[in-house]
């Protein structure tokens, strides 16, 4: 479902969270949703392509959901098509900051700051 290039990063956060012993090292929120309060449903709308980019917006979409209603996506998807069809190979956030790819590489820039046996 994933990129390599995705699918690395994420286990790299993944390993060396599970090693902090109850320190929190890594991302501390759901990475595909951009959220630390995700609602029960969402939905996927407004898929667009771009230079063999797939783009496709995360809605929260639940009928119990008591967030302020936004007018835009949460988060989006980007895919593209890659030998075996299409992969996710990022994720970009409505509410500041950067992308899950990027957000990961600050990471672990900074774990390497304090830890140099840290992963690359």
């Amino acid at each position: 479902m994933f990129s390599p290039e995705l699918l690395h990063a994420l286990r790299i956060d993944s390993e060396t969270q599970a090693r902090a012993n109850g320190e929190l090292v890594g991302l501390d929120f759901d990475p595909f949703l951009g959220s630390q309060d995700p609602a029960d449903h969402y939905e996927a709308r407004q898929a667009t392509v771009k230079n063999g980019t797939c783009s496709v917006g995360v809605w929260r979409a639940s009928p119990t959901d008591t967030a302020p209603k936004m007018d835009r996506s949460e988060a989006a998807a980007e895919l593209k098509q890659q030998n075996v069809g299409w992969r996710f190979v990022n994720f970009t956030y409505s509410v500041g900051g950067p992308d899950l790819l990027h957000l990961l590489a600050n990471l672990r820039q900074e774990r390497r700051k304090y830890d140099a046996t840290a992963p690359r």
